[in-house]
């Protein structure tokens, strides 16, 4: 079967720039996005300009992935996970506070 080669073509709403790219970047863009160079890098510049964007590399995505998290949802299930334990902690600490207090004062007595 003869592979077909994508031609890509920007919309009509975006303009040519010229930017400064090491060629063997340049190339491994080209490789992974073969066909779709123009609305990848379209997208990344719209991500950079947004400003709400967090860039997780190196050491800091190894431990992540150590930890099981692969991907922003995860991360975030994770935290939300972690902030309902801790306010189950919250509440149950509050709820045996009491029955601690008189154990402690039961225990002074002696």
């Amino acid at each position: 079967m003869i592979p077909l080669r994508v031609i890509e073509n920007p919309s009509p709403n975006m303009v040519e720039k010229k930017f400064w790219i090491h060629p063997a970047t340049y190339e491994l863009l080209k490789e992974k996005f073969a066909g779709r160079m123009i609305v990848t890098m379209d997208t990344f510049f719209n991500l950079l300009a947004d400003g709400n964007v967090m860039f997780i590399i190196g050491e800091d995505v190894a431990k992540l992935r150590g930890l099981g998290l692969h991907k922003p949802q995860d991360i975030i299930a994770a935290l939300e996970g972690m902030k309902e334990r801790e306010e189950f902690v919250k509440a149950l600490t509050e709820k045996l506070a009491p029955i601690l207090n008189a154990a402690s004062a039961a225990q002074v007595e002696t």
